[in-house]
């Protein structure tokens, strides 16, 4: 009785000193930092501690192999071997479909003198293998995505290809696969699902995805993500700038659609990365 109405005090204060719009900003600040939803900044949510954890793992390995599934113009792949001193043991397989973007990528891994580490391809990773339109608002713009906006942003469409990890993997003899980044506006579901083969296999280890607003374009959810790959090993996390908060399943508060980066790690891996516990849990 006395928590509800210091509540109900609490809250008809700050409603009239702060006015319902900023009530709201405030409520909303202090949902997104609790729940370590943090500016999508790759140098400061975590994303870097999971490629330099990934690294460390793999220095002494002969190969290691990485995906980056959209590319775009190479920064993330530039920034792993930023990270790395065991750049002759490192091959990066490179997927960007957009040709502007691609011509981008080629020119900035010739100047970063990565050419030879890397095998780019002008391709969309997805579920099948087909020719399918993409939508581009521009050159060398993220956002661009096999999803039509949903809005009147202007933007064009090119025809590109697309392919399977599966089948790019069999037509490349690739038989283990240490890292794949996702990053594709809303259709990496498709790109994992299209890696159903090696997955269930156990030949991939680790899949960072972003998740976010675009998923609802696609018709995905969170929770494909959890049905689709527990069963198969995995456990899933959301990237932190406190460590990695692993859940044990899918839960209706999760979905949330506010962007983060995930990772879905094999359960023999889990313990390699710094962790924080899931506030339902703390």
């Amino acid at each position: 009785m006395i928590k509800t109405i210091a509540k109900s005090l609490l809250l008809n204060v700050l409603w009239h000193a702060l006015g319902r719009r900023n009530l709201v900003r405030l409520a909303r600040f202090l949902n997104n930092e609790s729940r370590l939803d943090v500016n999508n900044n790759p140098a400061t949510n975590g994303e870097m501690m999971v490629r330099s954890t990934v690294l460390e793992k793999l220095k002494h390995n002969e190969s290691i192999c990485i995906f980056d599934v959209g590319a775009n113009i190479g920064t993330w792949t530039h920034s792993l071997f930023e990270q790395t001193s065991n750049t002759a043991s490192l091959i990066v397989h490179t997927f960007e479909p957009c040709a502007d973007t691609y011509s981008t990528l080629a020119n900035n891994l010739h100047a970063w003198n990565l050419s030879g580490s890397i095998k780019s391809n002008k391709l969309a990773l997805s579920s099948s293998i087909d020719e399918r339109p993409f939508f581009s608002l521009g050159p060398n713009i993220g956002a661009n995505s096999l999803s039509p906006p949903t809005d009147s942003t202007k933007h064009t469409v090119e025809q590109v290809q697309t392919e399977t990890i599966d089948n790019y993997c069999l037509r490349n003899n690739i038989s283990h696969i240490d890292l794949v980044k996702i990053d594709t506006e809303g259709h990496d579901m498709e790109v994992i699902y299209g890696g159903n083969n090696m997955l269930a296999s156990g030949a991939i280890d680790i899949l960072q995805f972003e998740y976010n607003y675009k998923w609802i374009d696609s018709r995905h959810f969170l929770r494909d993500a959890f049905e689709f790959l527990l069963p198969l090993g995995f456990i899933i996390g959301k990237i932190t700038p406190r460590g990695i908060e692993f859940y044990p399943r899918w839960d209706h508060e999760l979905e949330t659609f506010i962007e983060a980066n995930y990772l879905a790690v094999k359960q023999s891996l889990r313990n390699i990365f710094p962790q924080i516990k899931w506030w339902k849990e703390s």
